[in-house]
């Protein structure tokens, strides 16, 4: 579709492409197929749609538009049933396509031609051209090639608006009434500009179009939705064509239309001003007056080599001119049929109708396909009506059954009152009888009541009795119950109790321990306070030794030692060795000592410090331990106990 797309707006190929959907999808084969319910919903998406839409309001070729209206008139049942607000979004330029074509701008016949040599008259040509263009003018903003009315051999009829008038009424019926009512207003509402450089009111005439959607709508039938609905519940209710096929809406589309019900031999067809016309065999728009005798000799002169037209007429202007017309006028008889200087412009008309009466195959043998699925519809439909009144003829059987069963049963019951009443009288002495078997049993009935009365009272004092014996048995189970439960409950705590005394003995015992060993660590801090002491005055003494010492030194370096030069050398010497070998005696026992004192100090001190501590651990054991004792209710299990270590 990209690619059709691409190429539709070029001119030369519209009219082709057109023709080619037209044939696309009225195949027979196209509806069977899976794709088929695709299609339209991605179709009415497409660019294609929207360039196709534009084509009919922009485009002068009325050979177009005929074949444009055609396919348009076969998608609209597809969009209604597989893209319904894709179609009602449309719906504003499909209405403005419906007033273009009723209001189409006819193109006036040709000049007559004096003879062959005589061209057309230029000035005529430039004012047709001239008014045309004025009015057929787009906007500078829309990028669209148009296909202009270039062929000026015949006469251009406007295209028939019709069956897409008709495929258009039956499904927007509320809203196509509103529109021809009052169309520009409807324009407006909508807000669908023009695509001219002037506006809507300029481009459409609203008396012409007044007057053609008048003429045109005496020929329909009246919608049923015009009754039920109104233009914006149509389109705001949901949708409503997707329980519908196309076939069923193509063929109840023409049903609106009450010129197919005229016999198929006489037809009247009504111009665009509501007057009728002589009655034809067939009803096609434009159908050329041209003799048998002309078309003999044109297909003759065709084989012979006619001559060609002229360089103004393109092969795209053949295809794409405005629909049909005649080729010459009546007043103009041909008496020599030897004249081919009109062969180009029957050729031409000729190659149009023939385009358009396939256009008009094309849509009547889809029309009648589409008819024809709808026949078989409607027979599915009898044939269910068939079943239908076969199964409601046996439920009127069985409510006639049902009827007699109920009228024996009433018979029945009336002799079932009959009997009744016959044994009325006999009840009598059953009644007397009972009477007196009811007093016998009443004053049996009392006797039992006094024996009950006695019986209960019994009853109610052997319940009390074992209700006061039940109580103070239970009182008693509970009693046990709770005994043997805090028996159970205090048990362990008296086991665990023996345990808590053997370790408290254990940690008093320790306690005894660090107490020894805490006097112990007094008396060696004692002994360590009289070796420091000791120390003390070793260091004294050896103060004063060294003291002396000095002295002696000084005294022998003195004056008065000179009287005795060789033994005061001598005597000094020898005091002098004497005393160094006391004092190193005295410094090396000292040093012994001081090192002993101090390995003895520092091993009291490690001692002591891990006194100190097993005394903290000790005490905050034994603390816990009295917490946990005095405290806790349950006695601590000995897994948890602190380990005394």
């Amino acid at each position: 579709m990209t690619e059709v797309h691409e190429h539709f707006r070029q001119p030369s190929s519209r009219l082709q492409l057109l023709i080619f959907l037209n044939l696309y999808i009225s195949d027979p084969t196209f509806q069977s197929k899976a794709t088929f319910q695709q299609f339209p919903s991605i179709l009415a998406k497409h660019e294609l749609t929207a360039s196709l839409l534009m084509s009919l309001l922009v485009d002068n070729s009325t050979t177009v538009c005929n074949v444009g209206l055609t396919v348009l008139a076969k998608l609209l049942p597809m969009f209604a049933k597989h893209a319904c607000e894709d179609l009602k979004s449309m719906l504003p330029r499909l209405l403005a396509i419906l007033a273009r074509m009723m209001c189409w701008v006819e193109r006036p016949p040709p000049p007559i031609r004096s003879g062959p040599d005589d061209g057309p008259d230029e000035k005529e040509e430039q004012e047709l051209e001239a008014q045309i263009s004025v009015r057929a003018m787009l906007r500078d903003d829309i990028e669209w090639t148009r296909l202009e009315m270039t062929f000026d051999a015949t006469r251009s009829f406007p295209p028939s608006p019709r069956r897409y008038f008709t495929m258009l009424y039956y499904l927007f019926p509320c809203n196509v009434i509103r529109f021809l009512r009052k169309p520009f207003k409807h324009l407006a509402d909508t807000q669908l500009e023009s695509p001219y450089t002037i506006g809507w009111e300029e481009v459409l005439k609203e008396r012409e179009l007044r007057v053609k959607s008048e003429a045109l709508l005496r020929v329909y039938a009246c919608h049923p939705f015009l009754v039920r609905r109104d233009a914006l519940q149509e389109l705001s209710m949901p949708d409503v064509w997707t329980e519908y096929d196309v076939a069923r809406m193509a063929s109840e589309a023409v049903l609106l239309d009450l010129g197919n019900t005229a016999p198929r031999g006489e037809v009247h067809r009504s111009d665009d001003t509501g007057t009728q016309e002589q009655p034809t065999l067939v009803d096609l728009p434009g159908i050329p007056n041209t003799s048998l005798d002309r078309m003999i000799t044109a297909s003759i002169a065709l084989k012979a080599g006619a001559p060609k037209r002229s360089s103004t007429t393109s092969p795209v202007s053949d295809l794409s001119a405005s629909p049909s017309s005649q080729s010459t006028s009546p007043s103009k008889p041909h008496s020599d049929p030897s004249d081919t200087t009109w062969v180009p412009e029957g050729l031409l008309a000729l190659q149009r109708e023939a385009i358009l009466l396939r256009n008009e195959l094309n849509f009547e043998l889809w029309l009648s396909r589409q008819t024809a699925q709808h026949l078989a519809r409607l027979y599915v439909d009898r044939n269910q009506s068939k079943h239908d009144e076969a199964e409601w003829q046996a439920l009127y059987n069985k409510l006639r059954n049902y009827r007699t069963q109920v009228t024996q049963l009433g018979q029945d019951l009336q002799d079932q009152k009959n009997l009744l009443a016959s044994e009325r009288g006999s009840m009598g002495e059953w009644k007397t009888e009972l009477q007196s078997k009811l007093r016998e049993l009443r004053a049996e009935k009392k006797t039992w009541i006094a024996e009950a009365a006695a019986l209960r009272t019994a009853h109610q004092e052997v319940q009390a009795m074992l209700a006061a014996q039940g109580k103070l048995l239970a009182e008693s189970t509970t009693e046990v119950f709770k005994l043997q439960t805090q028996q159970r409950e205090t048990q362990h705590k008296i086991d665990r109790l023996r345990d808590y005394e053997r370790q408290i003995e254990q940690h008093i015992k320790m306690q005894r321990l660090w107490d020894d060993d805490f006097q112990k660590f007094n008396e060696r801090a004692e002994e360590l306070k009289q070796q420091e002491s000791r120390y003390r005055q070793l260091e004294l003494r050896l103060q004063s030794f060294e003291n002396s010492q000095t002295a002696l030194l000084s005294h022998h370096k003195s004056p008065s030692g000179a009287q005795a030069p060789v033994v005061r050398p001598l005597t000094r010497k020898s005091r002098t060795t004497e005393q160094a070998n006391f004092l190193e005696k005295q410094l090396t026992l000292l040093e012994d000592e001081k090192v002993k004192s101090e390995e003895a100090r520092r091993k009291l001190r490690e001692e002591n410090m891990e006194l100190r501590e097993e005394g903290e651990e000790m005490r905050a054991m034994i603390e816990l331990l009295k917490g946990q004792v005095a405290k806790q209710k349950g006695v601590m299990p000995v897994a948890q106990l602190p380990d005394p270590a």
